[in-house]
């Protein structure tokens, strides 16, 4: 099994490939290990949080649907 590696750290600024609102990376998604009952493996997916009209807006997203913004 290959192990996915986190293209993002939990603060980057990142949008969405299709473009839309810039959201900031809070949360990185980790299986949890039966054995060791520790998270551990990064499932790919992260959860992102943006403002819409003063609004705050989150959702989950596979890291390759994004981009890192500069």
């Amino acid at each position: 099994m290959n192990e996915i590696k986190p293209k993002f750290k939990i603060g980057d600024n990142v949008e969405l490939k299709s473009g839309g609102p810039e959201m900031t990376i809070s949360k990185l998604h980790m299986n949890l290990n039966i054995s060791t009952s520790k998270f551990d493996n990064f499932t790919g997916n992260v959860d992102c949080q943006w403002f819409l009209d003063g609004k705050r807006q989150e959702e989950l997203f596979h890291q390759d649907t994004l981009d890192i913004i500069d």
